[in-house]
């Protein structure tokens, strides 16, 4: 892309909508080359750009800031540094020129959050609106606090120094809580870090016997797979094979149950009570799991995990029992992958992968948040 060429296009007051796009692009093109700005980006001042447009716009900017820093020979912070207070200039003309209120934040913002972490050194580099930092999940994760005006922080984030991917949240008053870092990052990667963490502490002890059709992976004489290829035998492949069954038994501390029987016999779940007063129940599914009595009346329980909540639900009076089966069939078919998000959340991050297994560190978690022992569930 040229930025000279688009420099020397003449804007009308209507500017079409296809030559828009081109100017913002070489604008930003400009931007991270270090070029000018042609006078031609700052006729559009002319145009109208209400912000309904504002979110394409910055899209137009980003590719063009993009495809400048890949063609430049060094892509370090400085130079990311000049681009973004280069985009911050024209924008802000650009606003005043228009009197478009608002619209330098909004584009800048965007484009900033758009930017690939392999074109910009981020870690550590605040620009424009956003800041960005290097957050490794298995230390503590601690609050952020930002500079002055920052409205985005972007972290790329490690497990064991090896790169997982970003997350980014809006900041808050200054600063972005733990809990909220600490629930991007499961909510983006709690799939993977769970494999690395069974890698650490599951994985290793399982065995693998040779048949007709490939491996079949075995837990304690258990079959979890068969028909593996030896590249599926590989901790990160035989993660997506047997990693969800591995995850029931760990967090309901069944190392010798098979998938299927976890979801048998689930107790159907009411959209609504019935209404009245129901007695309240709570049940932590790293505790104890015994049948539920409804003969008295109908009861509302809320489920949890490492104290977390998950979902309430009332269960109608009944003259038997509810099993236990019946609740844990029903608690996995409704919650889901959610169960592994909260389970990650509450037990891996922010701690190192080698050490207790899952169950007894959610037990863990559970008790630090002060919870009583669940009511009327004998284990």
């Amino acid at each position: 892309m040229s930025a000279n060429r688009i420099s020397l296009a003449r804007a009308t007051p209507h500017t079409p909508p296809s030559l828009r796009h081109e100017v913002f692009r070489a604008a930003g093109y400009a931007a991270a080359t270090g070029d000018a700005i042609g006078p031609a980006c700052l006729q559009l001042a002319d145009d109208p750009l209400p912000p309904a447009c504002w979110m394409v716009l910055a899209l137009d900017l980003s590719e063009g800031l993009e495809e400048g820093m890949r063609g430049r020979a060094s892509r370090s912070a400085q130079a990311w540094t000049s681009a973004a207070r280069a985009l911050l200039a024209f924008l802000t003309d650009l606003e005043s020129q228009r009197g478009a209120c608002g619209m330098t934040r909004a584009i800048a913002t965007e484009v900033e959050r758009s930017i690939p972490a392999e074109v910009v050194p981020w870690s550590g580099l605040t620009a424009g609106f956003v800041q960005a930092i290097r957050l490794e999940a298995t230390r503590t994760i601690e609050g952020v606090a930002v500079a002055q005006g920052i409205e985005i922080l972007r972290a790329i984030v490690t497990v064991e120094g090896c790169a997982l991917g970003e997350i980014a949240r809006p900041v808050c008053d200054g600063l972005v809580a733990r809990e909220v870092v600490a629930d991007a990052i499961a909510a983006q990667f709690a799939w993977p870090l769970l494999g690395r963490f069974f890698a650490r502490t599951i994985y290793p002890d399982l065995d693998f016997q040779e048949q007709g059709n490939g491996f079949a992976c075995l837990r304690d004489g258990l079959r979890l797979a068969s028909g593996l290829t030896l590249e599926d035998c590989a901790f990160a492949e035989l993660h997506d094979r047997v990693g969800w069954t591995v995850f029931l038994q760990e967090i309901w501390g069944l190392p010798d149950w098979s998938e299927d029987r976890f979801t048998k016999g689930a107790l159907e779940i009411p959209a609504s009570g019935i209404g009245g007063t129901p007695k309240r129940m709570r049940l932590e599914i790293a505790g104890s799991l015994g049948n539920l009595d409804t003969r008295a009346g109908e009861v509302e329980l809320s489920v949890t995990l490492g104290g977390a909540g998950l979902l309430s639900f009332r269960v109608p009076a009944r003259r038997r029992a509810v099993t236990a089966q019946q609740l844990r069939a029903a608690i996995i078919r409704k919650c889901g992958t959610e169960l592994c998000r909260v389970a990650v959340r509450e037990g891996i991050v922010g701690r190192l992968l080698s050490g207790p297994p899952l169950r007894a560190r959610l037990a863990a978690a559970a008790a630090q948040r002060g919870d009583e022992p669940i009511v009327g569930l004998n284990g």
